[in-house]
């Protein structure tokens, strides 16, 4: 939030989110397993679920933010503009 502020970035807003989700899925995970009820019932699929969306908004996060891949008019289809080695062929591999 400290970032945003600073910056006005919306990008640092949704990087927050990122973090908030994933205390919103511990949290239904932590009161998911401390309920005496059956272990499949409504908190378990609100924790299955609220997983679901985390793994994404996380994945999608790294995948397009942070490594900067999947860009449309990157040199190299799927990665980044600028590579460390010279080759392409080591990191389509490493994909």
């Amino acid at each position: 939030m400290r970032r945003y502020r600073d910056s006005n970035l919306p990008t640092h807003l949704i990087n927050a989110g990122k973090y908030a989700m994933g205390m919103v899925h511990y949290f239904f995970y932590y009161y998911w397993r401390h309920q005496d009820m059956p272990h499949i019932g409504a908190n378990f699929i609100v924790w299955c679920f609220t997983g679901v969306v985390y793994g994404l908004y996380a994945c999608a996060w790294d995948f397009l933010m942070d490594w900067s891949l999947c860009r449309p008019h990157a040199r190299y289809p799927l990665l980044r503009s600028e590579l460390v080695y010279k080759s392409h062929i080591p990191f389509y591999y490493l994909l």
